[in-house]
């Protein structure tokens, strides 16, 4: 009996215990999660195919939250902007079938694919990004859009 009367005192100690820290870390990470949106700079960036590698200023550290543009191409396809490379890394490669992340697609109800918005880089690291239009016939197509553009809006931050 007094071996089960102390296991009880000891487990609603530990459970006091885990639910103080609970609310103090979750304290924490709003405290830093606020502390982070409010001293960022918003910047816009116009960028295309051919000039549409990026990278982090030394001192910096970037919040990219959206991608767009505004080219409209037929009820079959969708534009779609991919990450391209990540730090020289080819993440997608049209030429080989390589079909990176998506940041922006006109149209998620028609292939239900999804953004992985938003992202987070730091100092000195690359993206490129790639704008195609991704087509519904049956073979899938892609299709490199050489001379169109797409606007990239991120959040700099002192690092």
């Amino acid at each position: 009996m007094y071996i089960t009367k102390n296991k009880s005192i000891l487990e609603d100690k530990l459970n006091e215990m885990k639910n103080f820290l609970f609310v103090f870390s979750m304290g924490a990470a709003f405290f830093s999660f606020c502390q982070a949106n409010f001293d960022g700079k918003p910047q816009v960036l116009t960028l295309n195919n051919s000039k549409g590698k990026i990278i982090i200023p030394s001192g910096k550290k970037w919040e990219i939250v959206s991608l767009s543009t505004s080219d409209n191409v037929n009820s079959e396809c969708n534009i779609v902007i991919a990450i391209k490379s990540l730090n020289d890394v080819i993440l997608t490669d049209l030429n080989n079938g390589k079909i990176g992340p998506y940041v922006f697609i006109t149209s998620n109800s028609l292939f239900g694919d999804e953004t992985i918005l938003p992202l987070y880089l730091d100092e000195n690291m690359s993206i490129e990004f790639l704008l195609y239009e991704k087509c519904s016939n049956s073979n899938y197509t892609t299709r490199t859009m050489k001379n169109n553009q797409f606007t990239l809006n991120y959040i700099e931050f002192d690092k």
